[in-house]
């Protein structure tokens, strides 16, 4: 049995590493380049401005390591208290005996355990000889984890000042900050026109100063109408209605603000005007407007996942979708087994969290059954590929005889209405927020997005089949085993899109 893993709530503050001493490894300034140009690329540094991205490039250090050395053993406590950014080289991921993974130039690893103290996750080994670039445990925690919590509360700040944001509960502030996106502007640039119907983006202004102009009554001149500063923001409407601009922005000298688009706003948070309609005693001036919204709305009230789903990763072709399907599986599990480490995390803290037992049963519902299910699915699936070819006649068989044991799922689906209530509940206290977003951060992907991941499986599956189904030959021997796996799984979708009908759910 794989041994299990948590998330430790090793308690921190940024002002115990405001003493540590930043090393400095001398390079020469073509190598500090390389580096450069390899952390900007990696979502983890994307974030830090040119002081503090030279602040880690200087602590890094080059450490090469032999083929097939294993750099850090899963269920291994932190051992050298390092994180890893890939210079040159490819490594693999291993869960178990399995490869789930594979890094290249730019990809890091071993932040999670950096910041938790938890056991390592997974096995991480060299393919070839590799470069890597190795940052200790205090530089990490100085550099980023002070700096991003500093930039985080910035921005949760100048959010709850927007109308739009006011109401929102603090983990849903922060799900929006660490959505923001940094764009820089040179003196004189016009970030939005008067008129301009390109209007999917809000900014908020993290440093400098814009000027807002409009045109005179007679079109033919520009009025200054107001100067904003660091802390100011403007667009905020953008996410609401597709407008043209009111006014022209210009950047008055540098300029860095932080924006997010209609698109990934609705991603991270849903449609806008439902958080209009949750708080609307709070929004009267929009009331209006949020009327002319949903007016023209003719999707159904409930959360409905199992209505319109798409895999866009998907490829086309015969060969690569047999190979995306055993990926796929693997990559899942792999994402069961962190939400195992956020559901050990939350019963083992629960009281500290001030959180009930029973609460997160509610919020994970029968997870721990559909996680058993698919490590022995995963297993079936393994035990019959070759690397990732597997022939489609075993394929078919497989999910045919196991279409029946995918109804462990229901369970889930059933509660999710009250899963989702019980987060939202949950995330009212300070505590349980600030702790999901820290789980958030540093794993790359909230709990709201493992578990709705669990919640739209079996459809998921149903697409990746059709798809596989239809790239078959008419000819090919296996074609109509596939054909009756499908008909099976389609089944078990239908019974739970019929219980996704019978309950109701709120919009994330």
């Amino acid at each position: 049995m794989k041994r299990r893993y948590s998330v430790s709530s090793e308690s921190f503050t940024p002002e115990q590493f405001r003493d540590v001493k930043l090393k400095i490894i001398p390079k020469p300034e073509e190598v500090k380049q390389r580096i450069r140009v390899t952390v900007r690329s990696n979502v983890l540094f994307k974030h830090l401005d040119d002081a503090e991205l030279n602040e880690v490039v200087d602590a890094m250090e080059e450490i090469e390591f032999p083929e097939r050395t294993v750099v850090i053993k899963q269920g291994a406590l932190i051992d050298e208290n390092n994180m890893y950014l890939v210079n040159k080289g490819e490594l693999e991921v291993l869960y178990g005996e399995e490869v789930v993974a594979t890094l290249t130039t730019g990809a890091a690893f071993g932040e999670i355990a950096l910041m938790y103290g938890c056991p390592r996750t997974a096995t991480v080994r060299t393919r070839v000889q590799c470069s890597l670039w190795v940052l200790d445990r205090n530089t990490f925690r100085r550099i980023l984890m002070e700096e991003s919590m500093r930039r985080r509360k910035l921005y949760e700040s100048v959010l709850s000042k927007v109308p739009i944001f006011k109401g929102l509960l603090p983990y849903e502030r922060s799900k929006i900050a660490d959505a923001l996106e940094a764009v820089h502007f040179k003196d004189k640039d016009v970030i939005i026109t008067q008129g301009s119907t390109d209007t999917d983006k809000f900014y908020i202004i993290e440093k400098g100063e814009v000027v807002c102009t409009k045109k005179s009554t007679d079109g033919k001149s520009e009025v200054e109408a107001l100067r904003l500063k660091a802390g100011d923001y403007f667009g905020e409407l953008a996410l609401l209605k597709n407008e043209p601009r009111q006014a022209t922005v210009t950047a008055s000298g540098p300029v860095k603000c932080l924006t997010i688009g209609r698109e990934h706003f609705n991603q991270v948070m849903g449609p806008c005007e439902d958080l209009l309609r949750r708080n609307m005693g709070t929004y009267k001036s929009y009331e209006e407007l949020v009327s002319s919204l949903t007016s023209a709305k003719s999707s159904s009230p409930h959360f409905e996942l199992f209505g319109d789903l798409s895999i866009p990763d998907l490829p086309e072709s015969y060969g690569d979708i047999l190979k995306y399907i055993i990926r796929n599986d693997s990559d899942y599990l792999f994402n069961l087994n962190q939400t195992e480490g956020f559901y050990n995390a939350m019963t083992e803290h629960a009281e500290s969290l001030d959180v009930l037992p029973e609460q997160i049963n509610i919020i994970f519902s029968n997870f721990k059954e559909i996680l058993a299910f698919q490590k022995k699915f995963n297993a079936f699936l393994l035990d019959l590929c070759e690397g990732y070819n597997v022939d489609l006649s075993d394929l078919a068989e497989l999910y045919s005889s196991q279409a029946p044991s995918f109804s462990v799922y229901e369970p889930f689906v059933t509660s999710y209405k009250e899963s989702v209530n019980t987060r939202k509940e949950c995330a009212r206290n300070t505590l349980f927020s600030d702790f999901l977003m820290e789980c958030h951060k540093w794993a790359g992907e909230s709990i709201d997005t493992y578990l709705e991941a669990i919640y739209t499986r079996v459809p998921k599956i149903a697409i990746m089949l059709s798809q596989l189904l239809e790239a078959t030959a008419p000819s090919h021997p296996d074609k109509n085993l596939l054909a009756i796996a499908v008909r099976k799984i389609d089944n078990e979708v239908k019974n739970m899109r019929k219980l996704d009908d019978e309950n109701e759910l709120p919009k994330t």
